[in-house]
């Protein structure tokens, strides 16, 4: 995943941005009257040894092998788009890279960072004994200087994952994610947002309440979810979960993974998530899964799906500019 050809002056170094409350309880959103403010937080300083990202009414980006792969510059290049928010995977316990982030900071995006729990265990780091590794981890991406969304165990009210109920304990996960957070606190971390992931409550996932690790410990709500049938809308496939969501936090929601089933019908639903999504009150923005899974390919491959994914982020872009 790291491979990237890219060689960015001064990635691996830089300075904490300082505008981003560091404690057992992360910054809230007080809005300034002279600074626009990253929703959720406090953060008003997003320049950094990479470049400045932008802080957009919306978010939108696309979910491919990684930002900047061929598969992933390809997409954009065809759309016509650039992405203010790139998503990628990261395994707990590699040796962090800063080269993907920088990237995309460097091309006028938030980095995104889903830390899986591939290679260990919830158990195993609420215990302790990963503490090492946690501290390292904060000093790198606290030195990386911009603002970067970090997500841990997404999904984890789904049984498809070892974290996931099915094999997790709720509290174990809990306690997991403010040890996690707790560390990167105690390490002065300010430049991060604490994404908390969860899947659309249908079965087999369910209800995400149970898994809310506290006001103190979370900045964004993502979701994810897909539209399977021809007939699914933005209100049918993401509303229930939303209103979960809302029985116990007011924080903003991304829609973190969408995808839309090929089909006649795919344009218009297109549009209407984005539509959606740009209107709504507490919303961040909406990222794409254009990947080829292993029962679905949500791809965006035909002209009349590229162009109505085109047409919809076209407000999103815009947002970016003022």
């Amino acid at each position: 995943m790291l491979g990237i050809a890219a060689t960015m002056a001064g990635c691996a170094g830089g300075h904490s941005s300082a505008s981003r409350q560091a404690s057992a309880s992360p910054a809230r959103h007080h809005p300034q009257r002279h600074a626009r403010v990253i929703p959720g937080t406090t953060i008003s300083q997003t320049s950094g040894p990479c470049g400045t990202e932008p802080i957009p009414r919306r978010y939108f980006g696309v979910i491919t092998n990684y930002p900047g792969s061929p598969q992933y510059n390809q997409f954009i290049s065809r759309a016509g788009v650039r992405p203010t928010l790139d998503d990628f995977f990261f395994s707990f316990g590699e040796p962090w890279n800063s080269r993907l982030a920088c990237l995309a900071i460097h091309h006028g995006a938030m980095p995104l960072i889903q830390l899986n729990l591939r290679h260990v265990s919830a158990a195993e780091i609420a215990s302790g004994r990963t503490d090492g590794y946690v501290a390292r981890l904060a000093g790198q991406i606290k030195r990386l200087g911009s603002p970067i969304v970090l997500s841990v165990g997404h999904e984890m009210n789904g049984n498809w994952y070892s974290w996931g109920w099915h094999n997790t304990p709720v509290g174990t996960f809990i306690r997991m994610w403010r040890r996690i957070h707790q560390i990167f606190a105690r390490s002065n971390a300010r430049n991060v947002i604490w994404m908390w992931t969860v899947d659309r409550a249908t079965p087999p996932a369910t209800n995400p309440g149970p898994w809310w690790p506290g006001r103190a410990y979370v900045n964004w709500v993502g979701i994810d979810g897909h539209n399977r049938l021809p007939s699914d809308r933005y209100s049918s496939v993401y509303g229930p979960t939303i209103a979960d969501v809302r029985r116990i936090t007011g924080d903003p929601i991304l829609i973190s993974e969408a995808g839309v089933v090929a089909g006649s019908r795919r344009p218009a639903q297109i549009a209407d998530l984005y539509r959606a999504v740009y209107d709504k009150p507490g919303m961040l923005g909406v990222l794409y899964l254009n990947l080829l899974t292993r029962r679905i390919d949500w791809r965006l491959l035909d002209p009349a799906s590229v162009r109505a994914f085109a047409a919809a982020v076209r407000p999103y872009m815009g947002s970016a500019d003022g």
